[in-house]
C-alpha cells in the first residue's frame, strides 16, 4: 500500500488500527508543520521537538482509545499547544519549588527549608545529590522528626495562651471586687 497517496483523515483511520507505517507517514507528513508551529508558541527548539515527539509515542501508545477526526492536522496542531503549555506550566512550577528551597547544613546535620519549615534530611541521603523527587518526598513525610514547628507557630500558640489566662484572671479579679465591695455596702 503507497501511504504518501493516501489522505491525512485514511492515515489517521489506519492509525486507530494500530498500523505501524500510517504512523510513520504521518510524522513525516506534519512534523515540520507541528515544529515550525511550535516554535512560535516558544522560541525553545528542543523543547518542542521533544513535545512533538512525545504526542506522537501517545498517539501510538493510545491508538485504541482515539476517535476518528475529519480534521486530522487541527488536532494535532491543537493536541501540540496543549502538550507544550502543559510542559511550560510543570516547568513552571518545578522552577518555583527549586527557587523556594533550600538545602542547608545545620549543627544537627543537613536539612531542607521550605515554606519556612526546616525538615531533616533522613540519614543516608546526600543533601546534594537529592532529585526532585526525593525533595518532594522528604517534604511530604515530614523529614526525619515527626514534629516541624516554626517559630511563627510556637509564638501564635504562647500569645494565645497567654491572652487566655489574661482575660481570665482579669474576669476573676473582677468578680473578687464586685463581692468586696457588695459586703462593703451591706
Amino acid at each position: 500500500m503507497i501511504y504518501m497517496k493516501i489522505s491525512d483523515e485514511g492515515l489517521w483511520e489506519l492509525c486507530l488500527k494500530g498500523d505501524m507505517r500510517a504512523f510513520r507517514e504521518l510524522y513525516c507528513r506534519f512534523y515540520a508543520l507541528l515544529r515550525n508551529y511550535g516554535i512560535k508558541l516558544l522560541p525553545d527548539k528542543s523543547l518542542v521537538e521533544d513535545c512533538v515527539q512525545d504526542i506522537f509515542i501517545k498517539l501510538i501508545q493510545n491508538h485504541e482509545t482515539l476517535s476518528p477526526t475529519v480534521n486530522v492536522k487541527g488536532y494535532l496542531l491543537k493536541t501540540l499547544r496543549h502538550k507544550l503549555y502543559d510542559t511550560i506550566e510543570k516547568n513552571r512550577k518545578i522552577q518555583e519549588f527549586e527557587n523556594g528551597v533550600q538545602i542547608l547544613n545545620g549543627r544537627f546535620g543537613p536539612y531542607i527549608t521550605f515554606n519556612k519549615v526546616n525538615y531533616k534530611i533522613p540519614k543516608g541521603k546526600e543533601a546534594d545529590k537529592l532529585t526532585f523527587e526525593e525533595t518532594m518526598e522528604i517534604i511530604a513525610k515530614g523529614g526525619d522528626s515527626k514534629k516541624k514547628t516554626t517559630k511563627k507557630t510556637t509564638l501564635k500558640t504562647t500569645s494565645k495562651t497567654t491572652s487566655k489566662t489574661t482575660s481570665k484572671t482579669t474576669s476573676k479579679t473582677t468578680k473578687k471586687e464586685t463581692k468586696k465591695e457588695t459586703k462593703k455596702k451591706e
